[in-house]
């Protein structure tokens, strides 16, 4: 989630653009290995998996895409590619007892075409098995705009396999897939699970998420636990950070004695946080000769975030 800016810059954070799908002279989808819901959108494509054969273990599927341009196809396993092609049409075959995400894309521009559609294969019914499934989110705490979040649900080795995943969001309608979107600024939450092919049911997870309309500049705040002390003891950084998510880090800058430079001290997390509210850190130094030091705090930036510095303490060591 974290894309560094320079060190002592406050800039915007520049996010990677996806690579594009259909090329010049040719269309490259087959080389992708990230879902096509990153890089493309709109209503002008259809696609339609329809299984073939399926031995419990291994799963076979025709897959056909409709639309005016170019066309092409991909099946992901959560953020894992593991078929695809172009064309109108194609054949894959994926292990069964898990659930994947088939994306049909029509060019010869990003926002040409998009489709979806939630396979999960069955597998092999194994009637001792007893264990549930784990399902895995790669939701992150704070999203630009809309949230677009994968789950990937394995079945313990030697089980019965994935049946299908579910999921809710903000306690609505229960629905099966995936590939989760949840629109609309403010706090969100997700629950999830899955159930495999012995009937065996996941307990309930949840990713609270926060999503913000555009970028927003965080306020970081920063403070001494002294203004002045002898050499030889410690002193304490600390300091607060808002809107914040758990995976924050703080960047502690000190210009030391003599020196007119800023190098970077330490590298602190955020604590005691919740989703888009307040988190607070903390940072102990020693110095190591006499004379003022000067700190101040800097967050470099995310997807939702700019970046930004604090204003500049200072502590006189005597």
């Amino acid at each position: 989630m974290r894309y560094r800016l320079s060190l002592f810059a406050v800039l915007a954070v520049v996010v990677t653009a996806c690579v594009g799908v259909f090329a010049a002279s040719a269309f490259a989808f087959p080389t992708d290995t990230t879902p096509c819901d990153d890089c493309h959108s709109g209503s002008g494509a259809t696609v339609n998996a329809v299984p073939g054969s399926n031995n419990g273990v291994t799963a076979t599927y025709t897959v056909t895409v409709t639309g005016s341009g170019p066309l092409g196809w991909g099946v992901f396993l959560g953020l894992t590619r593991v078929a695809g092609g172009a064309g109108s049409s194609g054949t894959f075959a994926v292990p069964a007892g898990s659930t994947y995400a088939v994306f049909g894309v029509n060019g010869p521009t990003q926002t040409d075409g998009l489709a979806f559609q939630s396979i999960a294969p069955t597998a092999a019914s194994d009637p001792t098995d007893t264990i549930p499934p784990t399902t895995f989110s790669d939701a992150v705490s704070i999203y630009l705009g809309a949230a677009h979040i994968y789950l990937t649900a394995q079945d313990d080795p030697g089980g019965s396999g994935v049946a299908a995943t579910f999921y809710s969001i903000d306690g609505g309608p229960v629905q099966t897939g995936p590939y989760v979107v949840v629109t609309g600024t403010g706090d969100h939450f997700v629950h999830y699970w899955s159930i495999d092919n012995a009937g065996n049911t996941e307990a309930i997870k949840t990713s609270d998420i926060w999503i913000v309309a555009s970028q927003v500049l965080p306020e970081i705040h920063i403070r001494m636990s002294t203004s002045s002390m002898r050499l030889g003891g410690t002193f304490t950084v600390s300091g607060r950070m808002y809107p914040s998510d758990p995976d924050d880090q703080i960047h502690v800058l000190v210009m030391k004695p003599g020196s007119n430079k800023w190098s970077e001290s330490s590298i602190r997390p955020i604590y005691d946080e919740f989703p888009g509210e307040v988190g607070l850190w903390k940072y102990y130094y020693t110095p190591a000769v006499r004379g003022t030091y000067r700190f101040r705090a800097g967050f470099y930036g995310d997807i939702a975030r700019k970046a930004n510095l604090s204003i500049i303490v200072k502590v006189a060591v005597r």
